[in-house]
C-alpha cells in the first residue's frame, strides 16, 4: 500500500448531526485558515449548509460514497472526528489510518483506542473548538507523512482480518 500525495485540506465524513461535534468543528474552522471539506448527510445538513455558505475556508460536499469518498480520504491532510458522544469504535478513524491519513479526534470513547496521540493522530478535548483549531494548525509543523505510515502499520497490525481471526 502506497500513501497518496496529500492535498491541503482537512476532511469530516459522516452523519451531519450536532452530536458528531460539527458546531465545534465549524467554530474551530473560524479560528484557522486551513481548508475544510465536509461530506455526509443528516438532519443538521440544512443548517450546516447555511453556516458554511458564509465561510470561505469550508466546503459542504453533501453525501459522497464509493471511489470519490475513498479519494477524498486518501488525499486529505487529516480526517477530523470531533464527536461529542461516546463512540464505541472509531471506524472512520480506523478507515482513514488504513489509507495513510492522520486523524484529529475527540478524546472520547473508542476513539482513544484507535488514535494514538502524537503518533498517528492528535486527540483533543471534546467540544473544545480552540484546542481543535490548535491541533489543526499544528499539522503544518508535523510530519504527517510519517504519521500516515504509523497509522497504516497500526491498522494492519491491530485491525486486519487476520488479527480478528486470531482473536
Amino acid at each position: 500500500a502506497k500513501i497518496q500525495s496529500k492535498q491541503d485540506y482537512l476532511l469530516y465524513i459522516g452523519r451531519i448531526e450536532t452530536l458528531k461535534g460539527l458546531r465545534t468543528l465549524l467554530a474551530a474552522a473560524e479560528e484557522t485558515s486551513s481548508e475544510l471539506k465536509i461530506a455526509g448527510n443528516g438532519s443538521w445538513a440544512p443548517e450546516l449548509a447555511k453556516r458554511v455558505s458564509k465561510m470561505r475556508n469550508v466546503e459542504y460536499l453533501g453525501f459522497v460514497s464509493g471511489e470519490p469518498l475513498k479519494q477524498l480520504v486518501q488525499r486529505a491532510r487529516a480526517v477530523v472526528v470531533p464527536s461529542e458522544w461516546y463512540e464505541t469504535f472509531g471506524l472512520t478513524a480506523a478507515e482513514a489510518k488504513a489509507v495513510g491519513t492522520p486523524v484529529i479526534a475527540s478524546r472520547i470513547g473508542g476513539l482513544t483506542e484507535v488514535v494514538r496521540d502524537g503518533i498517528d493522530g492528535i486527540l483533543f478535548e471534546p467540544g473544545n473548538a480552540l484546542e481543535l483549531a490548535t491541533a489543526i494548525d499544528s499539522l503544518r509543523h508535523r510530519d504527517t507523512f510519517h504519521m500516515g505510515i504509523e497509522g497504516m502499520k497500526d491498522v494492519a497490525k491491530r485491525f486486519s482480518p487476520q488479527t480478528h481471526m486470531a482473536g
